[in-house]
């Protein structure tokens, strides 16, 4: 079956961009992975190429990727296939006539290189919108740890003082509010294919200090990790564990044994 979709996003140097079908909102979860290598013209297409007293017409019948690179906002008559791993994918492609005729009326730009020295004569590159849409999973990394050193201090302040049981319902917020950034972070690298990722462990570890609320609406809202049996098994079991710990701190022997080192309780 022969569909229709807009592409949202390309990367030119990796060769691979993500499509939305025409009717499906282009911030959804629908978007379509598709690669250069599966562009196949199945439609013939007029060219004119015009020059000095001379107006040449070539009817094209193949193309191939140094004919045409999409472009975000570039319409795709497309069709779906399989990757290696069982993933539908969108496959064998093809640019809509419109789009096809468009592109080869003027000259092809040429891929932009990964990157480029410097001179003192030459201002630095823009980003490519690749460079600006990808996940720097490293800096993600970095402020969980962050964000874990102070929610423990958070935990020791308000045990000294006595009033853990009362910010219980903040803490829960925060956790929540973090662990859901995390998953949505994860997504858009999984989308965009990037093998650094953030590890199963650490998104359950989350989950287990309190996000899990946050990470099971990030499941249902982003599609993330929800059809992986072992990892939902283990997240049942976060979930279960950190129930079962929250009733025995708001327990008569939780607050008995936490009462203790409050010293500055007044």
């Amino acid at each position: 079956m022969q569909l229709t979709g807009t592409v949202v996003f390309w990367r030119d140097d990796k060769g691979f961009c993500f499509i939305v079908p025409n009717g499906h909102n282009a911030n959804s979860q629908d978007k379509l992975f598709f690669h250069i290598r599966d562009l196949h013209l199945s439609t013939s297409v007029t060219k004119s190429t015009t020059k000095p007293q001379l107006t040449k017409t070539t009817k094209i019948t193949k193309i191939t990727s140094k004919d045409y690179r999409p472009q975000v906002g570039d319409t795709l008559n497309f069709s779906l296939g399989k990757d290696h791993k069982g993933r539908t994918i969108a496959a064998p492609w093809q640019p809509n006539t419109a789009t096809l005729t468009q592109a080869l009326a003027q000259p092809l730009a040429k891929p932009a290189a990964a990157s480029q020295p410097n001179s003192g004569n030459t201002k630095p590159a823009a980003k490519t919108q690749a460079q600006l849409e990808n996940i720097d999973i490293e800096y993600t990394k970095d402020i969980a740890l962050f964000f874990r050193l102070g929610f423990m201090v958070l935990i020791i302040i308000a045990v000294l003082f006595g009033t853990l049981p009362y910010v219980l319902p903040i803490l829960y917020i925060e956790a929540s509010l973090f662990t859901f950034w995390l998953y949505r972070a994860d997504k858009k690298a999984a989308m965009l294919r990037q093998r650094d990722r953030l590890p199963e462990q650490s998104l359950q570890l989350f989950s287990l200090i309190g996000g899990w609320p946050g990470a099971y609406i990030a499941q249902k809202k982003l599609k993330h990790k929800s059809s992986k049996w072992l990892f939902q098994r283990e997240f049942a079991l976060v979930i279960l564990a950190n129930t079962l710990l929250v009733i025995w701190l708001i327990s008569s022997n939780g607050i008995d044994f936490f009462s203790q080192f409050a010293f500055f309780a007044g």
